[in-house]
């Protein structure tokens, strides 16, 4: 999957990608439109000057890496314990930054032609963030 190379090429600053993770609403709900938190990307990007290629390949990483993380947080990892939970009575799920941080760097691997993380090496970087930040 070139798209995966492509991504894991972009480097993303931790800080945009928590940003823009508030255009992306939760992708459980019946309220998510895929359009539209593309349009809200992009124009994220246009606000902070981002242009052509650069701003192309920012919305791909943005995209690709808001949907690994989700993955990773649907399936139910344990690791996520404390990094994350989801609102009952709104169904809103929180997410520490330290899920961003991890997800901004990261390298996506393809599995089954989708982008994902390895959960083994995300957790990992989770834990090496918590750890330097005094979180762990």
């Amino acid at each position: 999957m070139d798209y995966v190379d492509r991504v894991n090429k972009t480097t993303l600053d931790p800080a945009l990608l928590i940003e823009a993770s508030g255009l992306h609403p939760d992708s459980s709900t019946d309220h998510f439109d895929f359009t539209d938190a593309t349009i809200a990307t992009t124009e994220l990007l246009a606000q902070k000057g981002i242009q052509g290629r650069l701003r192309q390949d920012f919305l791909l990483a943005i995209q690709f890496r808001m949907t690994a993380l989700a993955a990773i947080l649907e399936s139910g990892a344990p690791e996520a314990n404390g990094f994350s939970f989801r609102d009952q009575k709104s169904g809103a799920v929180f997410i520490n930054d330290t899920l961003f941080k991890a997800a901004a760097c990261v390298p996506l691997i393809e599995r089954d032609n989708q982008a994902h993380f390895d959960r083994r090496v995300f957790f990992e970087e989770v834990l090496r963030i918590s750890e330097t930040s005094g979180g762990a």
